[in-house]
């Protein structure tokens, strides 16, 4: 588990994998910008996450979603 961000902003969480499966990462976006994320079990995802969320990246809700997508 690898928390990275700002959890005070009070949207849901946009979930990338499947947390049944074991591997997913749950982003809290703001204002279509990535302020927040969780990884769990996911850390060829970190590197990726932890950029998004130092720039303020602004994204699209339906890529950020699909783990296909990188």
């Amino acid at each position: 588990l690898q928390i990275v961000g700002d959890f005070s902003c009070r949207n849901g969480f946009l979930q990338r994998g499947d947390i049944d499966s074991g591997s997913a990462v749950l982003f809290r976006v703001e204002d279509s910008c990535v302020v927040a994320a969780v990884a769990i079990n996911a850390p060829s995802e970190v590197g990726f996450v932890k950029r998004l969320v130092e720039a303020r990246s602004r994204v699209d809700h339906a890529q950020l979603s699909d783990s296909t997508v990188k």
